[in-house]
């Protein structure tokens, strides 16, 4: 059966979780994805082993594609890279910052061999900005953007890396939109998707900020900026937290001025009733 990505030529230069998934999901659209692997091999092919360099985090990240292991840094290889990405209808790439540069694998090293090309990369804080330089991983993402849970010993990640499968099906979208571009005006594109952004795309329910229900936030920061100096512990932070938010609903939202309710007592600490 065909894909609507029958026909296109997908060169992966990534590893770990967001660039692979979003290759496997092109892959599995139809494209022909080669992944370039290192001599080692993806890191994922050591993670639940099922056999030597197989394991089952690299086959569920990576199913219909084609794979070659290589020394890249080699002059012979990576004029065959090379050579892939200038016939390649799209690049993915995960490259630590400046890594790409130094291969002549970046997108405009790229573009000037294979101006039509879409060229999706995946970064820890996006292309500018002062963190721009710095690499990242999910757990850190989860911690640095609220998405962890706050606990009593500290901030504790989810189990399952959301913000990278996130930031897979991000990409997904992105380039499938770039191809409808490419069709429309003949011009490839350049996509960046960051991990704060697919963070931040999790976070959407706590992003509107509504002065009346939200202004206890800032104060929070202000406290935090100095508490753990101060000697204060998680629990001393989450009691803190507790004490500013405002208000507690019994309803929704629905435009009306919100009413305070006094939080449920649970049922070790529920007065008794006069009949008990």
């Amino acid at each position: 059966m065909s894909g609507p990505f029958d026909g296109l030529k997908v060169l992966e230069l990534g590893r770990f979780i967001a660039v692979p998934v979003c290759g496997q999901l092109l892959a599995e659209g139809g494209a022909d994805v080669i992944k370039v692997e290192d001599l080692d091999g993806d890191q994922t092919r050591h993670n639940g082993p099922i056999m030597p360099f197989e394991g089952r985090q690299y086959f569920n990240k990576n199913r219909g594609k084609r794979s070659i292991s290589v020394r890249i840094t080699e002059p012979e290889v990576l004029a065959a890279i090379q050579k892939l990405a200038a016939a390649a209808d799209i690049v993915l790439a995960n490259f630590r910052p400046g890594m790409s540069e130094s291969l002549g694998l970046d997108y405009e090293s790229v573009r000037a061999m294979n101006p039509r090309v879409i060229y999706g990369e995946n970064t820890a804080y996006g292309l500018e900005g002062p963190m721009a330089p710095l690499a990242g991983m999910d757990m850190a993402l989860q911690a640095l953007t609220g998405l962890a849970h706050m606990t009593e010993t500290g901030p504790e990640p989810l189990v399952n890396p959301i913000i990278d499968y996130a930031a897979a099906m991000l990409m997904a979208w992105g380039v499938s939109t770039a191809l409808y571009h490419r069709e429309r005006t003949g011009h490839g594109q350049r996509l960046n998707v960051a991990l704060m952004h697919a963070a931040m795309f999790l976070e959407n329910n706590q992003l509107t900020h509504v002065e009346l229900l939200d202004s206890w936030r800032g104060e929070f920061v202000r406290y935090l900026k100095h508490a753990f100096a101060d000697g204060k512990t998680w629990a001393d932070v989450i009691e803190h937290r507790e004490t500013l938010l405002p208000t507690r609903w019994s309803a929704p939202i629905t435009g009306s001025t919100p009413q305070r309710t006094a939080p449920s007592a649970s049922p070790a600490t529920r007065a008794p009733s006069a009949s008990s």
